[in-house]
């Protein structure tokens, strides 16, 4: 009912869940009772039991330090390096840093990369390759498709070694300023 529905709302956001997470929460409970009116499981219109819940999503603005940038880099394997590197320095999200093709994306001559734009089509932009890019990818080229290999628990991995670090958390989106955390 939506008194059920309201009632998870409200538990959910007193045991301190984001706004956001309950958001995503009710997404998935929609799309689970759309299924099932589709599959003739349930006979009542289940967008009735929905209450107003509108959340405006602001992500974190979260900028690492070169010299942090390095404390986690030293924390993770060696494979894993590059992928951080291209997230931290070029702004990408972790679908694009996955979806890099060494022919399609990377050109070391004129140190510029292509990012493909995972998200929209707006978000498919060219960006210089920095010094510290430029030297990774240089000793990582091989002949192969995909500049990394998929990374499946990147947030929990990168969790972990910001905690070995004593860094606070991260995400797959990491982007390097100089200057202090924010």
């Amino acid at each position: 009912t939506l008194d059920h529905v309201q009632s998870y709302i409200n538990t959910r956001l007193s045991e301190g869940a984001a706004d956001e997470t309950v958001r995503k929460e009710l997404t998935t409970l929609r799309r689970v009772l759309k299924y099932a009116t589709g599959r003739k499981r349930m006979h009542q219109d289940f967008r009735a039991l929905f209450p107003e819940f509108r959340v405006e999503y602001v992500p974190r603005d979260r900028y690492l330090a070169p010299q942090h940038l390095a404390l986690l880099l030293a924390a993770l394997p060696g494979k894993r390096r590059l992928w951080v590197l291209l997230a931290a320095y070029l702004g990408c999200r972790a679908s694009e840093v996955e979806a890099l093709h060494w022919e399609l994306h990377i050109d070391l001559d004129t140190k510029w990369a292509l990012l493909p734009g995972t998200k929209t089509r707006k978000s498919r932009r060219r960006v210089p390759l920095s010094d510290p890019v430029l030297e990774a990818l240089r000793s990582e080229w091989r002949a192969s498709v995909r500049v990394v290999e998929p990374w499946k628990n990147v947030r929990r991995d990168l969790n972990r070694a910001c905690e070995t670090v004593g860094l606070s958390r991260v995400s797959g989106g990491v982007e390097v300023q100089d200057g202090p955390v924010s």
